[in-house]
């Protein structure tokens, strides 16, 4: 097992979420880890997930995805392709709409 330090404990927040039922609300966050589900959704639900996920980083926030998974419309999300298999938010982004 692994034991953290408490500050860093304290500032992380982890949470499970319903992906295509439940809408991403909360503050912007800094890392979305999504990893090998995606591939399993058809393209219309992946493109919604994907959608959500982009509205829900913030700006330079980073999302991590499966190795096998990748964003096909990054651009209109304001997301840019990194080391695969990460995106990262446009700094400069605009008001995604949900």
């Amino acid at each position: 097992g692994w034991i953290v330090d408490a500050e860093l404990r304290n500032s992380i927040r982890f949470k499970k979420h319903d992906l295509l039922a439940e809408p991403a609300v909360g503050s912007r966050f800094d890392l979305i880890a999504c990893r090998n589900v995606v591939i399993y959704f058809r393209p219309e639900a992946q493109q919604d997930l994907h959608r959500k996920l982009a509205a829900a980083l913030r700006p330079g926030g980073v999302i991590f995805i499966g190795g096998a998974e990748r964003i096909a419309d990054h651009d209109t999300l304001e997301l840019e392709p990194r080391e695969r298999p990460f995106y990262s938010r446009n700094e400069r982004v605009r008001a995604v709409v949900l």
